[in-house]
């Protein structure tokens, strides 16, 4: 199972989350913005599946993909999906698809479905991880 960041500033929001998650087995970490996320994305000692809500005050969601989109080494070593409020912000989520962003889910959001999302992102991850250990033993 996957450690999955929810990045999200309503607290109920991470409730739900938390929960499904943690009952489908899988280790969750929290953050209230994309500041909070960051820090927690740059510290990590794994790969982390992140569930970034865009619309938060300080550091928005935007704000904090377009630091991942700065920083290579973060948008490659972790796995993520937008969850958003905002039906008009998706094509914007449908760009990014293209770079580091796996998924975009419109809240209000079915469990299966974000479970779903998790579970596509943390077999990326795990993908990803064999082919560089793949590419390493290679060498």
């Amino acid at each position: 199972m996957a450690t999955v960041l929810i990045i999200d500033d309503d607290n109920s929001i991470r409730a739900v989350e938390r929960s499904a998650l943690e009952d489908a087995g899988h280790s969750v970490l929290e953050a209230r913005d994309g500041a909070e996320a960051l820090r927690a994305l740059r510290a990590a000692e794994r790969p982390l599946v992140a569930l970034v809500d865009l619309m938060m005050p300080g550091v928005s969601g935007f704000e904090l993909l377009q630091s991942i989109a700065g920083e290579s080494a973060l948008a490659r070593r972790h796995a993520y999906v937008v969850v958003t409020a905002n039906a008009t912000s998706l094509p914007v989520v449908q760009a990014l698809r293209s770079s580091f962003v796996l998924e975009g889910i419109a809240k209000p959001f079915d469990l299966d479905t974000l479970l779903d999302a998790v579970d596509h992102a943390a077999a990326a991850l795990s993908h990803e991880s064999a082919t560089a250990s793949e590419s390493a033993d290679s060498r």
